[in-house]
């Protein structure tokens, strides 16, 4: 298997092969923690103090849950 690296800046191509890696399963983005948007700034505070451990999810969709560690993501 050869590895296709992945730029950190944005082009075309490189999203075209991160959405083929993530839809065919082969990639998997970890969540941290998921957040209303009402506690963006406690994602934000999470973030910069170096405590984020995967994506930090900011959700702009009303829901019942609270702040959810890894694994009990929504």
């Amino acid at each position: 298997m050869t590895a296709t690296p992945l730029a950190s800046s944005e082009n075309a191509a490189d999203l075209i092969v991160l959405t083929g890696l993530v839809e065919s399963g082969r990639v998997t983005p970890v969540v941290d923690r998921t957040y209303p948007l009402e506690e963006a700034a406690a994602a934000i505070r999470h973030m910069l103090d170096g405590k984020a451990r995967g994506k930090v999810v900011v959700s702009v969709f009303p829901s019942d849950t609270q702040t959810s560690p890894q694994g009990s993501t929504p």
